[in-house]
């Protein structure tokens, strides 16, 4: 049984939970979301605002269901354009700050099934400045994110104003 169980666990992929360093500015306040397992990657990324303030985060997953943070105050927020997907596996992203350092846009940089490179962009009026492109090791993917967001005060929701990736083994992305 223990020879079994040392096959199947030497079969299974490596997770180095790597950290990027963040795309934009630390915030005060920061949100891990991450699906470890090279099954479990990361496939979108969604900003949604309210009263101009990105404060609602949706990060879909391969194989399981989206992880949606909000930290929005009072109703939720509206609209539906934001979402963007790169292909089968996200390893890097990049955003784009407003004057006042809030997240107006984003880039996601990926790779198809057969190896291809993908690049998908959204940006809302008012991106001004694109910040540092982060992006996971060689023979890594995202398999989660790690939000910064700035704490709001009184009745105003709090800001998202960076991203990091988290990382993790996959021998198929170069």
């Amino acid at each position: 049984m223990k020879t079994l169980l040392a096959l199947i666990f030497s079969l299974l992929p490596l997770t180095s939970f790597a950290i990027t360093p963040v795309s934009g500015d630390a915030g005060n306040i920061q949100s891990d979301h991450q699906k470890p397992g090279f099954t479990n990657n990361m496939t979108s990324f969604w900003v949604k605002e309210k009263y101009d303030k990105p404060c609602w985060v949706q990060v879909g997953f391969r194989t399981t269901w989206p992880d949606t943070i909000e930290r929005c105050i009072g109703s939720a927020p509206s609209g539906s354009k934001g979402k963007v997907e790169v292909g089968l596996y996200i390893t890097g992203i990049r955003v784009c700050h407003s004057n006042s350092g809030r997240v107006k846009g984003y880039t996601l940089f990926g790779k198809d099934g057969n190896g291809n490179t993908q690049v998908e962009t959204f940006k809302r009026p008012n991106c001004d400045t694109w910040k540092q492109r982060v992006n996971c090791p060689a023979g890594e993917m995202a398999t989660g994110v790690r939000l910064h967001f700035d704490a709001g005060s009184g009745n105003k929701s709090d800001i998202l104003t960076g991203v990091q990736l988290h990382c993790g083994y996959a021998p198929f992305v170069e």
